[in-house]
């Protein structure tokens, strides 16, 4: 969110609103995160699962870069700020700023997100998904279990024995490789389940949308 289009950052937040059956109404800020210094890396994508929770993605905004990357970066550089994170979403707005909470980590499903543009649900077991992007390889599709750590920025792409013992521990969160990554990237970003009766042979399966 800005003053203006292009203009100075004022906040990046999630809003609530009413819908009346021709406008939105009833404005109402759920949660407000840190902005991005960079403008890179905001994420924002929002996924309802089969209990009807709101999760949302918000990326690392280019962290390290300012030396702002703390522990949901997996670096002990800064302290907690709501980045790198999927967010289980407070939807009563009862918690603006997740990280000045009374227990922030209740509120994190998952860490270690460098940058994504796409979260889903499968609708048979209920289990989310998500596409991560790389800086320059080793772009991600994982299975995002609760507690999941990504790894970021400590690692991208299939870790090896080494790299996951150097990881620093946070929390009861645990790194999971992902169950797929591109060597050479192709910036994976929107993922559905194709729920449609019209092609039966791909019913519930993931699709994946690229940039390239």
């Amino acid at each position: 969110e800005s003053e203006k289009d292009g203009g100075n950052q004022i906040a990046n937040r999630l809003y609530q609103y009413t819908w009346n059956g021709k406008s939105l109404i009833n404005e109402k800020i759920i949660h407000e995160f840190p902005p991005s210094p960079r403008a890179s890396h905001v994420g924002g994508v929002m996924a309802k699962d089969v209990q009807d929770e709101i999760y949302l993605v918000i990326g690392d905004m280019a962290s390290s870069n300012d030396n702002l990357d703390g522990p949901t970066q997996n670096s002990n550089k800064h302290t907690l700020r709501d980045t790198g994170i999927i967010l289980k979403v407070v939807k009563d707005g009862s918690i603006l700023t997740p990280s000045e909470s009374e227990n922030p980590i209740e509120n994190y499903y998952a860490i270690g997100i460098r940058n994504s543009f796409g979260i889903a649900i499968d609708p048979i077991t209920g289990k989310m998904w998500n596409t991560e992007n790389g800086p320059w390889e080793f772009d991600e599709i994982n299975l995002v279990n609760p507690k999941f750590n990504s790894g970021w920025e400590r690692i991208m792409g299939i870790a090896t024995e080494t790299q996951i013992e150097k990881l620093p521990k946070f929390e009861n969160f645990v790194y999971s490789n992902p169950e797929f990554s591109w060597q050479k990237t192709i910036a994976p970003t929107a993922l559905v389940f194709f729920e449609s009766g019209q092609f039966l042979e791909n019913r519930n399966n993931l699709l994946v949308a690229d940039c390239i």
